[in-house]
């Protein structure tokens, strides 16, 4: 889960979002936000960190945030999404009893100013390879340095899609506690896409008109798959080329952590189909480290819904610590 000139509505829907600020929770104390930038010769990542002031780090816990695909800054233009984001944690602190700092890494070379959806710089540089690695680098820099009683990696939509592929990455996964997975599924994007072609549910529309061009439009890629000016449903074929085949669930059957996926059974971006294969993959190989929610008539902006997901989560966490 771009603003693209290619069917704007269609690109929207389709492009892998997650979690956008929507609702307004409790005003309780305010966070500091803190931004740092790793440097990689011409390129940068930044992340953000919100903590509240006079607290031990080692006595609280620590939320590790993966958005989804859009190429705006996550903490939002001139930090105007750091209040949904704070009373976000303002409210898993009161359902979890719990004080939760919250790190987020950026995308490669999104700054904290403007939309970075035409800008090559950015959009060369999201791949599943990039986009994984530059959050190990972020996560495990940071990890290295600080101590929490329990980390927990949470990702929605597209960083739904890599989250275990950044868990399996990292020097410091034994410091995580926790996996929680927001609509990304677990089947490659060409198999979700597959699925969609097929699906009965509502607002398809041109978008259905879309993915029956799906065989046709991969013969393209596998023919220029670094080619960042040709495009499919808003992105170039650089980025297809590597989602496509990825499939997370291979990743995922790699870990023995405990993993909370979520998924709403209307999500025309991600088919919630994709989730349940992931279920039904561990209980085959007698898996015994998942829990699976399904929401009735919900789509893919699980944020709507972000109360009601709090409550699951803080619900989950405290069974995982009985």
């Amino acid at each position: 889960m771009v603003k693209k000139s290619l069917l704007l509505i269609c690109i929207m829907v389709v492009s892998i979002m997650c979690l956008l600020p929507t609702g307004v929770y409790s005003a309780e104390p305010s966070y500091n936000l803190e931004v740092k930038t790793i440097q990689n010769r011409d390129d940068f990542i930044n992340y953000y960190i919100l903590k509240k002031e006079n607290q031990e780090v080692g006595n609280k816990n620590l939320i590790i945030y993966l958005n989804g695909s859009e190429l705006t800054p996550v903490i939002g233009t001139n930090q105007k999404n750091k209040p949904y984001f704070t009373s976000m944690l303002n409210t898993l602190n009161q359902y979890c009893s719990a004080n939760f700092d919250m790190l987020i890494p950026e995308k490669i070379n999104i700054g904290q100013a403007k939309d970075y959806s035409n800008d090559l710089k950015v959009i060369s540089h999201y791949t599943v390879e990039e986009r994984a690695l530059s959050a190990v680098t972020v996560v495990d820099d940071f990890l290295s340095e600080n101590n929490y009683k329990r980390v927990i990696l949470v990702g929605a939509s597209d960083g739904g899609a890599i989250l275990p592929k950044v868990y399996n990455g990292l020097k410091n996964k034994g410091k995580v506690s926790n996996l929680i997975i927001m609509a990304g599924g677990g089947l490659s994007q060409y198999d979700d896409f597959k699925l969609l072609q097929q699906s009965k549910l509502p607002n398809m529309g041109v978008y259905r008109k879309e993915l029956l061009k799906l065989d046709m439009t991969m013969e393209e890629i596998k023919k220029d798959p670094n080619s960042l000016t040709k495009q499919y449903l808003g992105w170039p074929f650089k980025r297809w080329s590597s989602f496509m085949d990825y499939r997370p669930l291979d990743e995922l059957l790699k870990i023995d952590t405990p993993i909370l996926v979520l998924h709403g059974d209307l999500d025309i971006s991600t088919p919630v189909e994709s989730s349940r294969a992931v279920e039904e993959e561990f209980t085959k190989k007698g898996k015994k480290n998942l829990s699976y929610i399904e929401y009735k008539g919900w789509d893919h902006q699980l944020s709507k819904h972000m109360n009601i997901i709090l409550k699951d989560i803080s619900d989950w966490l405290r069974k995982m610590n009985r």
